[in-house]
């Protein structure tokens, strides 16, 4: 990671994304990755939550589904929708109070979190396979 370092002083963010090997930035990159590990603020816009929703929690990274909502009730009673993108992806930099509740819909298909979380870093646990008790991808079934 030293030599990614040294491209941002010299260069910029667009160039440690080359650097690195991670594709070139926008909105649909990385489905499935931990959004933020880049989008804290660092050497990406930071975000309050982000993710990518899928249609299984076993879904290949290239399977994100687009169209649907992420809906996010923070602590305070606050909805946020988010629609996810082509990518499957969505985010957020809305201030958020944890924790927050998520569900997630696509038609008439809804499917909530059994339990708030403390974060919304939703790829951190939602990831192939789920880590920390997650069943595996942040999914809706079609």
């Amino acid at each position: 990671m030293r030599s990614c370092q040294l491209v941002v002083a010299a260069a910029g963010a667009a160039l440690l994304l080359a650097a690195c090997g991670i594709p070139a930035a926008g909105p649909g990159m990385e489905p499935g990755a931990d959004c933020m590990s880049c989008h804290s603020g660092g050497i990406a816009p930071a975000w309050t939550a982000s993710g990518t929703l899928f249609t299984d929690p076993a879904s290949a990274a290239d399977g994100g589904l687009e169209g649907a909502q992420v809906i996010i009730t923070d602590n305070g009673g606050r909805e946020l929708t988010l629609t996810t993108n082509s990518a499957g992806n969505f985010y957020t930099a809305e201030s958020l109070a944890f924790p927050i509740h998520v569900q997630a819909q696509f038609g008439a298909h809804r499917m909530a979190m059994s339990s708030t979380s403390q974060s919304g870093s939703c790829n951190s646990c939602h990831a192939a396979p789920g880590l920390l008790g997650a069943p595996g991808r942040l999914f809706v079934a079609p």
